[in-house]
């Protein structure tokens, strides 16, 4: 706790996103033999794991009934949704071209939400930056000439990529859980721990009791032997996102979710180091994914 206090909102968004980034490269080798639905207990369970342990070594908090209720239900949204969403864009796009996308569409989302709820200002060096990151993230849309893949007719005709909806959806839930987390961790009040601990038990919960009642979500229950890269996957995710809610009580929306978004040079080094066989990373996808980095950097000068 007394190594918390002092760690800055931009050191603390730089670490959740080494630690998000490797969680997706690891994840893509566990996905090779296990399905997303079981990927995404496994995650949510070793993560949830992770922050509880957490709280239970630090000191006792207070925690108020309408919290509670705020962080549970933002849990059906994060990681419940969000999860499954980025393991599917992993494993269907690859973490080179999912994560980009996925970290492009958060801060856009976010520096327009931190805006008009919370009253925080973007400059004319940010809006460069807002636009750098839409460059990078349309080019990254892209389906490129030697793909070997069969989209469907429609995203063939509009020279798309398929699979793009779940990045997107990821994007979507993150940049809306930010902004929820900053209005709540603003005040100083709550304590980040306990706040991750309530959001990712609430998506795990949500998960089992689909797996128990839905038969087809039990049917793609699917476990192998890579199942141990997702136990790793999901413990440095439970570290990554104690690392989010630290930098989000400190720091403004506008500046810890783009820092938090430089995860795509990370997952590019990463994949191209230990994924060679799985995730092709292309001189275009790198050159989106810097701009989108440049402009993260930009957006929170």
């Amino acid at each position: 706790a007394a190594v918390g206090s002092v760690v800055s909102a931009e050191a603390w968004a730089l670490f959740s996103a080494l630690c998000f980034a490797s969680s997706h490269v690891v994840s893509k080798r566990g996905l090779q033999d296990t399905s997303v639905t079981a990927a995404s207990l496994i995650v949510l369970g070793v993560s949830w794991l992770v922050i509880s342990f957490s709280v239970l070594l630090g000191p006792s908090a207070d925690i108020t009934g309408r919290a509670v209720a705020i962080y549970a239900g933002l849990g059906l949204l994060v990681p419940a949704i969000s999860r499954w969403s980025v393991l599917k864009s992993v494993h269907d796009l690859g973490p080179s071209v999912a994560i980009p996308i996925q970290q492009g569409l958060r801060p856009l989302l976010s520096v327009m939400g931190g805006i008009l709820l919370l009253g925080e200002r973007l400059s004319l060096l940010r809006g460069v930056g807002v636009a750098s990151i839409i460059v990078g993230g349309w080019q990254l849309t892209r389906r490129p000439p030697d793909d070997p893949g069969r989209p469907p007719p429609k995203l063939r005709r509009l020279g798309l990529r398929p699979g793009l909806a779940f990045p997107f959806i990821a994007g979507l839930a993150y940049a809306t859980s930010d902004v929820v987390v900053r209005l709540t961790l603003g005040d100083g009040q709550t304590e980040p721990g306990v706040a991750a601990m309530i959001t990712t038990g609430s998506g795990l919960l949500v998960w089992l009791v689909a797996v128990a009642v839905v038969p087809s979500v039990r049917a793609d229950v699917r476990f192998g032997p890579g199942s141990r890269w997702l136990v790793l996957a999901g413990a440095l995710i439970g570290v990554a996102i104690l690392g989010v809610y630290n930098a989000l009580r400190r720091g403004e929306v506008t500046l810890v979710s783009p820092i938090n978004s430089t995860q795509p040079l990370i997952v590019l080094l990463l994949s191209a180091l230990f994924l060679r066989d799985l995730d092709r990373v292309r001189w275009g996808t790198v050159f989106a994914a810097i701009a989108i980095v440049v402009g993260a950097v930009l957006v929170s000068w």
